[in-house]
């Protein structure tokens, strides 16, 4: 097996899955939560389509459970969700009433879309996107040799800024090796060994295990002398509060880095460090908060001993209900510990460093509403 790789951002993450599809001889599985019928979303369609036309087969599973996602913002499409039911066209609506009330009422995909349709009725292509999975997973496996995995929707704005202005920033990991696969497969059949922990996983079947808020407290109680989180979406998640302040009782230096202004769940984001720094601040203990002024879609975890990168955000959403997947690993001398300690520096020069409460003001009620979501 190959040391891993740390993939920054959308911009590297796509033309390295176009490469992997040109290469792929055999299979290509994928999980995804949202798919946009915008750009990016037609042209990794059009390339598995030519891939699957050489003869790849591919198995495609696209969870119902993001589409809320696609038409709440941006250019209100979904690559493989063409109708919405009554209930769903409601949760869209309320949603876009809290976020984005200019932009109520955007136009809905239809179902005449050639790309879609084209995989639908392509013969080496499983596409599955009808059932509500709770699958916030972004997967991909090339000829059960490589994987590709972490927080990069297929959507233009992770390829680099969304409407609003913000520039997005994320992070993917590659593994190549059969045997990262092997030990993929085998956590996901419920067989866990000291070698397959290198995968967090929280999944309904076929073994349900949703182990990923246990794996974020065991990182957080393992720090000895510094923690970094760097989070799109940070909820009041009451262990993982407790684990914090525990870890600045016990002399941590810890430092959380979230969106100035997050596409959702900026309020929740907001109270959570405005209570967290309030703590802080109240015992002198070492906390900094930061804000970055794109829209860092990250999830990573980072002590002087440990390592996770992935998908898994801290909100009880995700530690509860949602199908996640992170990469575990020792934060040593290697070159992907090397890589994630690079690109966390760099984010947190870009940020801008809270010095008062006062400037981590958010809406009370929306705040409520989404802890309510999250």
């Amino acid at each position: 097996m190959k040391p891993a790789e740390l993939i920054i951002d959308g911009k590297n993450t796509f033309p390295l899955l176009f490469e992997e599809i040109e290469r792929c001889e055999k299979t290509i599985y994928i999980r995804m939560f949202i798919w946009r019928n915008d750009a990016i979303g037609k042209e990794l369609a059009r390339r598995l389509l030519a891939a699957a036309d050489r003869g790849v087969k591919i198995i495609l599973i696209k969870d119902r459970y993001g589409l809320t996602c696609e038409y709440m913002e941006e250019d209100f499409t979904s690559m493989f969700h063409p109708t919405l039911t009554m209930q769903e066209t409601l949760w869209v609506r309320t949603l876009q009433i809290m976020y984005h009330p200019d932009h109520i009422g955007g136009e809905y995909l239809h179902e005449k879309n050639p790309l879609r349709l084209a995989m639908m009725n392509h013969p080496n292509i499983s596409l599955q996107c009808g059932h509500l999975l709770h699958d916030h997973t972004k997967l991909y496996i090339f000829d059960e040799r490589i994987m590709i995995f972490g927080g990069v929707n297929v959507e233009d704005k992770e390829n680099g800024f969304d409407r609003e202005g913000r520039e997005y920033h994320d992070f993917m990991v590659r593994l190549e090796g059969e045997d990262y696969v092997r030990l993929y497969r085998e956590r996901v059949r419920g067989s866990f060994s000291r070698e397959s922990a290198i995968f967090g996983i929280n999944q309904r079947e076929p073994v349900f295990v949703y182990e990923m808020k246990e794996r974020f407290l065991n990182l957080i109680r393992g720090s000895r002398k510094e923690l970094t989180i760097l989070m799109s979406y940070f909820a009041p998640v009451p262990e993982i509060i407790e684990a914090i302040h525990d870890a600045l009782q016990r002399g941590i230096s810890v430092r959380i880095m979230i969106p100035e202004h997050a596409n959702t769940g900026d309020d929740i984001n907001r109270m959570t460090m405005k209570d967290l720094f309030a703590y802080a601040k109240a015992h002198a203990y070492d906390l900094s908060v930061y804000l970055h002024p794109g829209m860092p879609h990250t999830k990573l975890l980072i002590s002087e001993k440990e390592i996770t990168v992935g998908s898994c955000n801290i909100i009880r959403n995700a530690f509860n209900d949602l199908c996640e997947l992170n990469y575990f690993q020792a934060n040593d001398d290697s070159p992907f510990a090397r890589q994630a300690g690079s690109a966390v520096e760099e984010r947190i020069r870009e940020c801008r460093k809270v010095s008062d409460a006062k400037e981590l003001s958010f809406h009370y009620l929306r705040a409520q509403a989404e802890h309510t979501r999250f």
